[in-house]
């Protein structure tokens, strides 16, 4: 074809090609779109363009992660492409054959390739089972291990960004026992549970929540659950509301039914008696005693609660392996699926399909290969099925920003291909992508008295509703002096990609010579599969509204100098201090009295008094205006001044305000002098 534009026709063109639908598995395919042949212009580069057709579900042959030793328990997409990903593994080697003994953790590109500006030294030494990145970018890591490059950390670390620990988060003894979970809160708190009933001397069954060091939080305490030997928490999802679904292998009736594998608790640890829809339990089918675990749980937009593990029952209702819920915990009848071997994890995707992974080779009758695609209503798809799977079995399926999907698991092939591999990525054929959630900026100043107004953006796609959470952390600023603390939720619904506004109340109080400091942080999505973008945390600075006018007229350099920028200094040298200056709402580098106050005479009842005209901040945030008058300008400014009429929005966020004298100058001789006394609060 041909692309014409018009003498001064700058703008772009766009060719369309449709991509024809077969009933044949070819995995990948490409063709390339060529720009040739221009008359009255040249074609610069790039002139050619690949373009791939994948069946849904291949493998993205252009994704080759370097060999790596051993298995991939967890993935962490990052909003750049890359990837954090841990295991088993000991080592990795890259396409020069160099070989980087990195313990259990990596960062690895887009490509598939090492990110070696991510050193762990030597790492975990024993497997990291899950890894999570946080809104400051530091990483949260559980496991097995009780070192981390060689120094103790027990089964818990928290890492900087470039792989080394953070030894500011120091959880001391720890735990007694594996964690099976975690859950980074907004708030800098993360919920742990495993296997253990202690953390440090404490006791604590299979739950717990530390604080942002690593100590132990008092005040959240989890139920008490029935028995002691062999039971654990695998599992945690937190809800749009703020509670917590606990998955795993345990029970909380001393009688029948036995109310196993599944609880609902509330922000403070305690049960939540309402999510009263759980009665067996999971367990085997035909034997209710016999329990089994839920390993992994994801909440739906709708509310409902898809669970997986190895159970065979839910409730003495048969069910492989994986169910779903309503919203009380009661099986949904609606939703029937039969893998014939353990589901390990699920992933909700933006157009409300399933995909499951584990080490299952037929669902419902379908032939898989340890990985399928559900309906809502859990329906295989036969289509991504004849695509072809992992040859092992599958432990984490992560969706990245552009819609494709990593999958971890035993070192082994997909789909056939080779050399074999503990990391794969395959294209899933999403209509659109689900776009990455993040803050509008790092920083933000804001002046006492006034509220924070913090944007949120959706950016890079809008499949898919999702709720995220987000919550104020303090650093230097004191919450309920400085600041009001804030958490909550902000939704998005299926196409919306509208920024979002979180309103923070800023306080005033006394003055402070330096800026106090809090951190608004986004929480990991609750529901919904939109990753969070590199910008998930800003740092709030609060200033007075003085120093904030400061730093907008004067230079770093300038403000150290108190001769340039002090209360009293008088840059433009036109007699009025720069204090004066803020409060009249006037320009510290403009010789500019038009601003100052105006003095003029009023009549009232036969007399002439006084008058004073001046703008004034509105409001007066931390400012004293105070109106004073004397018959000698050598005196005590005892006297006062009453306000004449209303004081006048000028929108500019200063209003105009006439004060009169109370003595009036008819008088021979009499001297009437007005003044405004500006003071800063304290």
């Amino acid at each position: 074809g041909t692309l014409n534009w018009a003498d001064g026709d700058m703008s772009a063109k766009t060719i369309s090609i449709p991509i024809v639908a077969d009933a044949q598995v070819e995995g990948t395919e490409n063709f390339t779109v060529s720009l040739s042949g221009a008359t009255g212009g040249v074609v610069v580069p790039p002139a050619d363009a690949t373009v791939t057709i994948a069946d849904p579900g291949a493998r993205d042959a252009t994704f080759a992660a370097n060999h790596i030793n051993n298995s991939v328990y967890s993935i962490a997409p990052l909003a750049n492409g890359q990837m954090l990903i841990a295991g088993a593994f000991s080592s990795l080697q890259d396409s020069n054959y160099d070989i980087y003994s990195y313990g259990r953790i990596a960062r690895i590109n887009s490509d598939g390739s090492i990110d070696t500006s991510f050193d762990p030294g030597a790492g975990a030494d024993a497997s990291i089972d899950q890894v999570q990145l946080l809104p400051d970018g530091k990483i949260l890591i559980i496991g097995r291990f009780t070192e981390y490059d060689g120094v103790p950390r027990n089964r818990i670390a928290r890492l900087l960004s470039d792989g080394s620990l953070d030894t500011s988060f120091d959880p001391g003894v720890g735990v007694d026992d594996r964690i099976f979970a975690m859950l980074s809160l907004p708030n800098g708190n993360v919920l742990i549970a495993g296997a253990f009933t202690h953390v440090g001397e404490t006791d604590r069954e299979y739950l717990a929540l530390l604080d942002s060091t690593g100590a132990l939080d008092p005040d959240f305490v989890g139920p008490d659950f029935i028995g002691t030997s062999g039971w654990r928490i695998e599992s945690i999802a937190r809800q749009a509301d703020g509670k917590f679904l606990l998955g795993g292998v345990f029970y909380l009736s001393s009688s029948l039914p036995l109310q196993a594998g599944l609880c609902r608790v509330d922000a403070t640890g305690a049960l939540d008696a309402s999510f009263d829809g759980v009665m067996e339990g999971a367990h085997v089918a035909g034997n209710i005693t016999s329990l089994r675990t839920v390993e992994d749980i994801s909440v739906q937009i709708d509310g409902k609660i898809l669970i997986s593990g190895s159970f065979s029952a839910f409730n003495d209702v048969a069910r492989a392996g994986i169910a779903r819920l309503h919203t009380d915990g009661s099986v949904d009848p609606d939703f029937v699926v039969s893998p014939n071997d353990a589901v390990e994890t699920l992933l909700l995707l933006p157009d409300g399909n399933i995909l499951i992974g584990g080490n299952f080779t037929n669902v419902s009758g379908t032939e898989v290969a340890r990985i399928a695609k559900l309906s809502s209503d859990g329906t295989v798809d036969a289509a991504f099925a004849a695509a072809g799977g992992h040859a092992g079995r599958v432990y984490d399926l992560a969706l990245q920003p552009d819609g494709n999907i990593l999958l971890g698991g035993v070192y082994t092939s997909f789909q056939e291909a080779t050399p074999s591999r503990p990391l794969w990525r395959f294209i899933l054929g999403l209509a659109g992508a689900p776009g990455v959630i993040e803050l509008s900026r790092d920083a933000s100043t804001e002046v006492e008295g006034t509220t924070a107004n913090i944007t949120v953006k959706r950016i890079g796609g809008s499949l898919g509703a999702l709720t995220l959470g987000y919550a104020t952390v303090a650093d230097d600023a004191t919450p309920g002096l400085d600041y009001t603390d804030s958490f909550g939720v902000l939704t998005w619904a299926d196409g919306d990609s509208s920024p979002q506004t979180i309103h923070i109340p800023i306080h005033s109080d006394v003055i402070a010579d330096t800026p106090e400091r809090f951190t608004l942080n986004l929480g990991v999505p609750q529901i919904g599969a939109a990753l969070l973008g590199e910008r998930q945390q800003t740092v709030v600075s609060i200033e007075t509204a003085y120093n904030a006018w400061k730093e907008e007229h004067f230079t770093h350099e300038e403000l150290q100098d108190p001769m340039i920028s002090g209360d009293t200094a008088n840059p433009d040298h036109d007699a009025y201090g720069n204090l004066a200056e803020f409060a009249f709402a006037s320009d510290p580098r403009v010789a500019d009295t038009d601003a100052l106050p105006q003095v003029a005479v009023q009549e009232l009842a036969g007399s002439d008094y006084l008058t004073i005209t001046f703008n004034r901040r509105a409001p007066t945030l931390d400012l004293e205006y105070t109106v004073q008058s004397e018959s000698e300008l050598s005196g005590d400014w005892l006297g006062s001044a009453v306000q004449v009429g209303e004081a006048l929005n000028n929108f500019d966020g200063t209003e105009t305000v006439t004060y009169r004298d109370t003595e009036a100058v008819n008088a021979a001789n009499v001297k009437r002098f007005l003044r405004v006394n500006v003071s800063r609060t304290e």
